[in-house]
Parts: C-alpha cells; structure tokens; sequence
C-alpha cells in the first residue's frame, strides 16, 4: 500500500494523500512515515489498528519519547476479526481492557475455528455485487466501488 500511495502522489501532486498500511511496519513505522512524508511521497500518515493497542504513539513519537515496543500492534488482526464478525473492535492479545471483554473469548474461537464457537467464521470473499466503476472515462485507473454499502449505491 505504501508504493501505492507514493506512485499516486507523483501522479497527483496537487491531491493530498494519506499513507496507510503503516502499523505492519511496527518498530519502524516512525522512521519510515517520516521518510515518506519528508520526501514528499506521501502528505499524511493515517494510523489504525496500531493506536488501539497504543493510542499515544503518536505523541510518543512527535516528543521524542522511547517507543514502548510492547504496545505497539503486532498485526494479530483480532481489531478486524471482531468487527467482521459482528462483535467490538479493540486489541484483544495488547490492551488490558479487551482482554478481558466478553468478546475476547469469542475473538479467540472463531480465529482457531473452534467447532464450538458460537459465530461462523467470516468469509473472506467480497461481496459479488461490488463494482469498480471509472470516475473518469478518459482515465479509467481512477475509479470508484459502487454496490451495497458504499456511497455509489
């Protein structure tokens, strides 16, 4: 994602774009959103899932405090396999609040596939009425996700 984001800034320089995927970067996420936006590659860095295992990494970051590695998001992707499931998003294995919610035990089911886990798993497959749709005919790399739940619906 982040070659993405870059090629796409070169080609639309005037069009600010925000850098994401970062979080699987982990230890090194700073230096390398640092290096991005200071080379003009990317204008902003969005953070996800890392700030729910370790809301203050930015200000940790930007104050030049020592980062606490044993927050940071280890990409376990429990924060996803909640919502996708119909259940709270948060970092279950990091964040002491989650892993005692009630829906912890219910994270760790369906991720091992449990036969007794009372949800089924999530199908990874999207959804086959999504549509990408070109926003400009005479560019048709630029386009638009029209279907259920997006905003072309």
């Amino acid at each position: 994602m982040i070659g993405v984001t870059s090629k796409l800034k070169a080609r639309f320089p005037q069009l600010a774009i925000v850098g994401s995927g970062y979080s699987y970067l982990q230890e090194w996420l700073p230096n390398v959103a640092q290096f991005y936006v200071r080379t003009g590659q990317v204008d902003f860095v969005g953070l996800g899932r890392v700030v729910l295992s370790y809301p203050e990494l930015p200000s940790d970051v930007l104050s030049g405090r020592s980062l606490q590695t044993k927050r940071l998001c280890r990409t376990f992707s429990d924060c996803t396999t909640g919502p996708r499931n119909g259940l709270v998003s948060g970092c279950f294995p990091l964040d002491s609040f989650y892993r005692t919610h009630p829906h912890a035990q219910l994270v760790r089911a369906i991720k091992i596939n449990r036969a007794d886990s009372p949800l089924p798993p999530a199908d990874p497959r999207p959804p086959e009425n999504l549509v990408a749709v070109p926003r400009d005919p005479d560019n048709p790399e630029v386009a638009t996700v029209e279907g259920p739940g997006s905003t072309g619906e």
